[in-house]
């Protein structure tokens, strides 16, 4: 059974994959957290000195910055992340963005063409498939993964492509469309 997918490639695709893979990366998740007390600390003590030295208006705007600080780190850091990896997609990828790709699920592999690039990729190769709330990805042992947009792909055609993907390489779907960036 041969199942081919095309779709052109948007920055966007790269972008939510890097977001993703930065969510479920413990370490980064562990930075994260580490850098959200620092700074609540941080204002947390300069509050304090304010408020021990008499400095009222001090210790009260540094109150409400550390209770402000706490709340609205995970937004500030989610907005730096993609910023920082629009301008990484921007170096690094920009030969493949707007580009066609084509996935051709056959027999022996996944065929994969596009952006001036061909090969094949092994179903032994898959480690793990995953269901996004927009993409699919199909992440391989060698640290890269396929990236399938929904929305721009038959869903019919996308939905037997992953399925069949699953089935001959014995891995489940993960379902992680409710998961958001932390």
């Amino acid at each position: 059974m041969k199942i081919e997918l095309n779709f052109q490639v948007t920055k966007e695709d790269y972008l939510r994959f890097l977001m993703y893979s930065s969510g479920e990366s413990s370490l980064q998740r562990g930075r994260r957290k580490r850098n959200r007390i620092i700074v609540t600390i941080l204002l947390g003590a300069i509050s304090a000195i304010g408020f021990s030295s008499g400095i009222i208006a001090l210790g009260g705007t540094f109150s409400a910055l550390t209770v402000l600080a706490y709340i609205l780190h995970p937004r500030f850091t989610k907005w730096w992340y993609e910023k920082r990896y629009s301008k990484f997609i921007n170096k690094t990828y920009r030969e493949k963005i707007g580009k066609e790709a084509i996935f051709r699920l056959e027999e022996d592999g996944i065929y994969e063409s596009g952006a001036g690039t061909e090969g094949k990729i092994e179903f032994s190769a898959v480690r793990s498939i995953v269901e996004l709330e927009n993409h699919f990805l199909i992440r391989l042992k060698q640290s890269a993964s396929i990236i399938l947009p929904k929305e721009r792909l038959n869903k019919k055609i996308l939905r037997r492509f992953i399925q069949e993907v699953s089935r001959r390489t014995g891995l489940p779907i993960t379902d992680h469309t409710a998961r958001r960036w932390s």
